[in-house]
Parts: structure tokens; C-alpha cells; sequence
């Protein structure tokens, strides 16, 4: 738990032309050659992919972003100025740890 009466420090800051270089290399590169994640200036974009008409028993592509640094306590802050909706879209991001 974070602990409120202790100082913090910006450990990270993903923003603009260098928010991928936040994450691994191999799943940053899969969402990029995908079509699926891009930069244009200060902004990134990650896409949903609905253009593309599957087969029977097909996945629809997706993107998997995983942070080159790992930490102990942490508080992620998003600015999501647009959030995807519909079946198929997960509205928050999932985190592994060890607690």
C-alpha cells in the first residue's frame, strides 16, 4: 500500500515520441508492425483492431505492452483523452506482481 505521509518521485515518464521506449522492445515492435500502436508528435495511440474480418476460431490481434522496469511501490497515471468501448475492449490496465 502506498504510503501517503512519504515522499515520491517521478520514476518513469512515458509521454510523446518516447512513450515506447517505456516498454520491451519485442512487444512495442508487435504493436507497431501491427498497425495497432503509433506516435504523431506528443501523443501515442494505441488502436483496436475492427478492420480486420476473421475466420471462424481466428484471434483478432491485440496489444501487449510490458514495462522495461519493474517496480515495488508504484501509482500508474494514465491520460486517456479516449477510451474504447464494445465487446472485446478491456477499460483498465492489468499488472503482475508478486503481492
Amino acid at each position: 500500500m502506498i504510503d501517503p505521509s512519504q515522499s515520491y518521485t517521478l520514476a518513469n515518464e512515458c509521454i510523446g515520441d518516447t512513450f515506447f521506449n517505456c516498454f520491451t522492445s519485442s512487444s512495442t515492435l508487435d504493436a507497431i508492425n501491427s498497425g495497432l500502436a503509433s506516435v504523431d508528435g506528443t501523443s501515442a495511440y494505441l488502436r483496436l483492431n475492427s478492420w480486420v474480418d476473421l475466420e471462424e476460431g481466428e484471434d483478432r490481434p491485440m496489444i501487449h505492452l510490458e514495462l522495461e522496469t519493474s517496480f515495488e511501490n508504484a501509482l500508474l497515471m494514465l491520460d486517456v483523452p479516449k477510451v474504447p468501448f464494445g465487446c472485446g475492449t478491456v477499460r483498465h490496465p492489468f499488472s503482475l506482481s508478486r503481492h
